[in-house]
């Protein structure tokens, strides 16, 4: 990999070829690449709705941020359960999905059903290994 910013730029141009979504991923992108690493631990969407501009509806910002995620391999995707109490929980995939198709979540420490979870699941990112293969990449030169 001669360049690797220069390159996953180019492919994003390429995947996204003019669309409004290829500024919001360059956006995007270019803040995972400048900011360090450690202050990276905890990405919402409303983090990468003001990276991006603020110029993308929702439906957009998971495009990009599946795009980061999978694609790219710059985002890895995570989930919280925030109970009542404001306390966090991190969940895995698995959790959510059985809560999706059960119509409830049970309360990771006190065991209680938890109805109309949705409303206390939330998605949140950390560094993809993507990125911390390029930013090693950069600090090595």
């Amino acid at each position: 990999m001669n360049n690797p910013v220069l390159e996953i730029e180019t492919r994003i141009r390429r995947d996204f070829n003019g669309s409004p979504l290829e500024g919001a991923c360059l956006d995007l992108f270019h803040f995972l690449i400048d900011t360090p690493i450690e202050n990276l631990k905890h990405i919402s969407f409303a983090n990468l709705f003001k990276i991006t501009n603020e110029s993308l509806d929702a439906n957009d910002l998971v495009i990009v941020s599946s795009y980061m995620a999978g694609y790219i391999d710059f985002l890895k995707e995570c989930f919280e359960f925030i109970d009542e109490d404001n306390n966090s929980y991190d969940l895995d995939v698995e959790d959510v999905q059985q809560a999706r198709l059960d119509g409830f979540l049970i309360h990771p420490e006190s065991g209680d059903a938890i109805y109309q979870a949705d409303a206390y699941i939330f998605i949140y990112f950390l560094p993809g290994n993507g990125l911390v293969r390029v930013k090693e990449l950069i600090n090595d030169k």
